[in-house]
């Protein structure tokens, strides 16, 4: 088996070995640009705004289940990988209106990565913070031009963590897009995060009121051989179509989460010294967790005295 060192050597050597007019930066990954408010927005690795996924108001989209793909309803079970994702936009407020059932969480509505008439190879290496690093790398493949082409991504990551701990996570993740008439797309995808040598975070429980001592961060207090370990793989199809003056969409999806081993460190009684009162790990194995979602939606739009209205079925 190939060291961590070497392993990604590889992936650097690999991208660096392509011709010249096939290898592109990810220069067009602007957040900034590409946001149409404040409320959050995500290309690539950018990110900008107020709101994530997981935080809008004090609530988290993603608890609530009001997450789409492609603006397809998506029930999730654990997180999407990079690979098959463009980005991520944050809908808030009176830009939600536009989505069936909105909430006060606010939607995140995925967006797959879309293959162009060009190949593309894009490399990039990450380093930090708190010793983390990553190596990624993702391809845009026409087949047919503009009518059929496939995007694919590989990524392999050494994180860092605030409290002293150094997953390694990998991600895979391919994309096919059909264009079959004008008007008319149909976008199989898949994706894989693995999950290794994830140690568990330590929760710790005061016996009273007060603030526990200042410790310094990446110090940890955790038990090495409690660690979760385990893959999540998203995949599905996302279809449009125009046909006599209706939009129509399709998204069927398929989400799962399958933990060989997970485990949750709990000190309780902890006084202001930091001595520990009772410590429970509690372990598991062979934790899984599937979904299987989707939308069929019917909608048309109206233009009467400069106002527009949308019937959506």
């Amino acid at each position: 088996m190939l060291s961590k060192t070497r392993l990604f050597t590889l992936v650097l050597l690999g991208a660096t070995t392509l011709s010249p007019p096939a290898l592109a930066q990810r220069t067009d990954d602007n957040a900034v640009s590409s946001a149409e408010d404040a409320f959050g927005k995500s290309v690539g690795d950018e990110q900008i705004g107020l709101y994530n996924p997981g935080l809008v108001r004090g609530f988290s989209p993603e608890a609530a289940g009001n997450l789409r793909i492609e603006g397809m309803y998506f029930d999730q079970r654990g997180s999407i990988t990079d690979r098959v994702l463009e980005g991520t936009t944050m809908r808030v407020g009176i830009s939600a209106q536009s989505y069936p059932f909105p909430a006060p969480t606010g939607i995140a509505d995925y967006a797959l990565r879309k293959p162009g008439n060009a190949f593309i190879a894009s490399a990039a290496l990450t380093f930090g913070p708190f010793g983390g690093r990553a190596a990624e790398i993702d391809l845009q493949i026409p087949i047919d031009g503009e009518r059929l082409g496939a995007t694919a991504g590989l990524g392999i990551y050494e994180d860092g963590t605030t409290f002293g701990s150094s997953p390694n996570f990998d991600s895979y993740g391919v994309s096919l897009r059909y264009l079959p008439a004008k008007d008319v797309s149909i976008q199989p995808f898949w994706g894989r995060v693995g999950i290794r040598d994830e140690d568990a975070q330590p929760l710790i429980f005061t016996d009273g009121s007060f603030f526990p001592e200042k410790y310094r961060r990446t110090r940890f207090f955790g038990q090495k051989w409690a660690e979760n370990e385990g893959q999540i793989d998203t995949y599905g199809v996302v279809s449009r179509a125009r046909i006599g003056g209706f939009d129509v969409a399709a998204g069927l999806f398929r989400s799962e989460s399958a933990f060989a081993k997970s485990h949750a460190d709990l000190l309780f009684d902890t006084d202001a010294e930091g001595n520990v009162g009772q410590r429970i790990i509690v372990a598991d194995r062979d934790d899984f967790s599937r979904s299987t979602s989707g939308e069929f939606r019917i909608s048309r739009a109206f233009i009467e005295n400069g106002r527009r209205h949308t019937l959506i079925a």
